[in-house]
């Protein structure tokens, strides 16, 4: 690819991380869980569950607490509030990965232009060293070398 192309490349990537920042940067909270719902019997001898294929549905979170793995049921009124935490938490691990696919692309364009400038100094550098040792070698006009 050429240089040109990897520029543009590395200006569209540079934009695409600029603007994935903006979720990083958002202070609204979040929660690393996993809302989920469950179903279960009551444990009541008189219920329909006891006596039937019948199951309640009850919202459930999972979450780690101190490295362990915890359950709570979420109560009905709380379960979009908990959805939404949940959701939030999972776009930014969402942006988060992306963010570290982009970086580790624009890294790798970034090292194909330095290599590029560095091929490029070096052809330069063999020029005027060239240009300096011809220099060199011819005598001047009042007949003394440089």
């Amino acid at each position: 690819m050429d240089a040109s192309r990897t520029r543009q490349e590395v200006r569209r990537l540079a934009e695409e991380v600029g603007l994935l920042a903006e979720a990083v940067l958002d202070r609204s909270p979040l929660f690393p869980g996993s809302l989920y719902e469950q179903k279960s019997r009551c444990g009541k001898p008189a219920c329909k569950c006891a006596r039937g294929p019948y199951r309640h549905r009850q919202g459930c979170v999972s979450f780690l607490e101190e490295g362990r793995s915890r359950t709570r049921v979420v109560p009905p009124a709380l379960r979009p509030a908990v959805a939404e935490l949940t959701a939030r938490y999972r776009e930014v691990r969402r942006v988060r990965r992306r963010l570290a696919a982009l970086l580790a692309e624009l890294l790798r364009k970034a090292d194909a232009l330095a290599e590029g400038r560095c091929r490029e100094g070096r052809r330069r550098y063999a020029r005027l060293a060239a240009g300096v040792q011809g220099r060199a070698a011819r005598p001047r006009k009042g007949g003394a070398p440089e």
